[in-house]
C-alpha cells in the first residue's frame, strides 16, 4: 500500500505507509481483592504499587505518596498451576498480591489472566460470538473466586493467602474477612454486541448471576469521565467493576483504588465492632450485679477506658476511612479520581461512615452524661461530708461553751454560790443539768443530720432504681 505526501514546493512524493497495527490482545484480568483483619509489622518486602504494576505518567505520583498509598507484595503462577471449577475460558496465568495500607490493613488480592476458548497466542478469539459466550461465563468465574474456591500449585487459595501474609509480616493470620471487590479489566466489547444484549452482559456480570434479568433502573455507576472514551464501557457495581477498551495505566490505578477501599471496609468494619463491644461495657456499667449497684470507682474506671477507647476510634475512623475517600490530593488525575470516588461510594462507604460516626458520637455523648451524673453525685457527697465536719466542729466548740458556762456560774459574786462550798455540791445541780443540756444538743445534732442525708440517698436511690428498670425495660423492647 502505497501513500502520498506533498513536500513544499515539489511534486507529490510517494512513501511507504505505516503497517498496520497488530490485532489488540484479548487477554481479559480478573481480579479478585479480599479485606481482612490482620495487623502486620512493618517491612517484611511491600514495595510501591509502581515496582509492579505500570502506571505510565503517574508513576511518580504514586511513588511520593508511597507513605500514604498501598505498598503491595506478588507471588506469580502458571495458569498450568491453577486448579479451578471454571470451563469457560483459559487461565494463562495468576498472580497472588498483598498489600498494606498505610493503616497497617492487609489486603489480599487474586489476579487471573483468562483468554477465551480457541485463541490465538495473543488471545484473540476467533470470533466475537465465542469471546461473547466467554464473557458471560465470567459469572461462573467470578462466584468461584470470591467464595475462595481456587488452589495454586496444589494449595488452596486460603492457605496461600494465610502463607503470603506470614511472609509480610502477620504473626498469625486467620483468613479473610467478608469485604470483596471484584475487577474484569480487558479490551473493548465487541461491537455487535450492543442494545439490550449489551445491558444484559453488563448486569449479569457485575451481578454475578446468569439469571434473565428485566429492565430496570440500574443501581450500579458508569463514571462520566472514565466513558468518554471511544469504545470503553467502564460500569461500577458495589462488588464488581468492569473496564472494558480502556488502557493498561487505567486498569492498574484502578487495581490500587480497589485495594484502598476494600481496606477502608475492612477497616470500618472494625471500628463498627469495636464500638458495639464499647456499648456492651457502657451498659455493664449501668448494670446491678446480683442487685447491687456498681461502686461508683468501678463505673469511673469502666467509663474511663470506653471514652478512650472511643477516641482511638474516632481517629482511626477519620485516618483510616475519611482520608482514604479523596485521592485526588495525592494523585492528580480525573480518571483515577473518577473511578476513585465512584467506588467509595458504590460500595456504600460513605453511607456506613455516617452511620459508624452517629455511633461513636452518641455513645460518647451518653459516656460525658454519665460521668457527669457521677460528677454531680460526688458534689453532693462532697456537701454531705462538709455537713457533717460542720457538725463536728459545732459539737467540738461546745466543750470549751459548756466549761465556760460552768466556771462563769462559780465564779460569779452572788449570793447563790458560796466560796467555802464545793463545786460538786447538790446545790448546783440544776446549773450542770442546764448545762448538760446543751452539750447533749449539740451531741444529738451531728447524728441527727446523717440521719437526715441517709434518709434522703435512700429515697434517691429507690427512685434512680426505679427509673433504670425502666429505662433497661424500654432498650430490651427497642432492641
Amino acid at each position: 500500500m502505497v501513500a502520498f505526501f506533498r513536500r513544499s514546493g515539489g511534486a507529490p512524493v510517494a512513501a511507504e505507509a505505516q503497517a498496520p497495527r497488530p490485532a489488540e490482545p484479548r487477554t481479559l484480568i480478573v481480579s479478585s481483592l479480599y479485606g481482612t483483619g490482620w495487623t502486620p509489622v512493618e517491612g517484611d518486602g511491600m514495595l510501591p504499587p509502581s515496582k509492579h504494576l505500570h502506571l505510565g505518567r503517574l508513576d511518580r505520583y504514586y511513588d511520593d505518596a508511597a507513605g500514604l498509598l498501598p505498598a503491595a507484595t506478588v507471588r506469580h503462577w502458571e495458569g498450568s498451576d491453577v486448579g479451578v471449577r471454571y470451563s469457560g475460558g483459559v487461565i494463562v496465568w495468576a498472580r497472588l498480591w498483598m498489600f498494606r495500607t498505610a493503616s497497617g490493613q492487609s489486603v489480599a488480592a487474586l489476579s487471573l489472566g483468562v483468554n477465551a476458548p480457541g485463541s490465538d497466542e495473543r488471545g484473540t478469539p476467533p470470533d466475537d460470538a465465542s469471546y461473547l459466550r466467554f464473557l458471560e461465563s465470567l459469572v461462573d468465574l467470578l462466584n468461584t473466586c470470591r467464595s475462595l474456591e481456587v488452589a495454586l500449585g496444589g494449595v488452596s487459595l486460603e492457605r496461600r493467602i494465610d502463607e503470603l501474609g506470614t511472609e509480610t509480616g502477620v504473626e498469625q493470620p486467620f483468613g479473610v474477612s467478608r469485604e470483596c471487590h471484584q475487577l474484569v479489566a480487558g479490551p473493548r466489547l465487541p461491537d455487535s454486541c450492543v442494545g439490550d444484549e449489551r445491558r444484559l452482559l453488563i448486569e449479569r456480570l457485575v451481578y454475578r448471576t446468569h439469571r434473565e434479568l428485566q429492565p430496570s433502573v440500574e443501581t450500579f455507576d458508569r463514571p462520566a469521565e472514565l466513558n468518554k472514551r471511544p469504545g470503553a464501557t467502564v460500569v461500577v457495581g458495589p462488588y464488581v467493576s468492569l473496564m472494558f477498551g480502556m488502557g493498561k495505566e487505567e486498569g492498574n490505578t484502578a487495581f490500587v483504588s480497589v485495594a484502598q477501599l476494600v481496606a477502608s471496609a475492612a477497616r470500618l468494619r472494625y471500628i463498627g465492632d469495636e464500638a458495639h463491644r464499647n456499648l456492651r461495657y457502657f451498659r455493664d456499667a449501668q448494670r446491678r450485679p446480683q442487685g447491687r449497684a456498681l461502686p461508683d470507682a468501678e463505673k469511673r474506671r469502666i467509663l474511663g477506658t470506653v471514652a478512650d477507647a472511643l477516641g482511638d476510634l474516632e481517629l482511626e475512623l477519620s485516618f483510616s476511612v475519611e482520608a482514604a475517600a479523596d485521592i485526588s490530593l495525592l494523585v492528580p488525575s480525573v480518571r483515577v479520581t473518577s473511578y476513585h470516588d465512584t467506588l467509595f461510594v458504590q460500595m456504600g462507604l460513605r453511607r456506613k461512615f455516617r452511620i459508624v460516626s452517629r455511633m461513636l458520637r452518641r455513645l460518647a455523648r451518653s459516656i460525658h452524661a454519665e460521668t457527669t451524673s457521677l460528677e454531680a453525685r460526688d458534689r453532693h457527697g462532697e456537701d454531705d461530708r462538709r455537713r457533717r465536719w460542720e457538725a463536728a466542729y459545732l459539737y467540738l466548740a461546745t466543750i470549751p461553751l459548756a466549761a465556760a458556762l460552768a466556771l462563769g456560774y462559780l465564779g460569779m459574786n452572788a449570793s447563790q454560790v458560796v466560796s467555802d462550798r464545793s463545786m460538786w455540791a447538790d446545790e448546783y445541780r440544776g446549773v450542770y443539768l442546764a448545762i448538760g443540756g446543751v452539750v447533749l444538743g449539740a451531741v444529738v445534732m451531728p447524728g441527727i443530720v446523717w440521719v437526715v442525708q441517709l434518709v434522703r440517698r435512700a429515697v434517691q436511690a429507690q427512685r434512680r432504681e426505679r427509673w433504670e428498670r425502666v429505662t433497661m425495660r424500654v432498650r430490651d423492647v427497642t432492641r
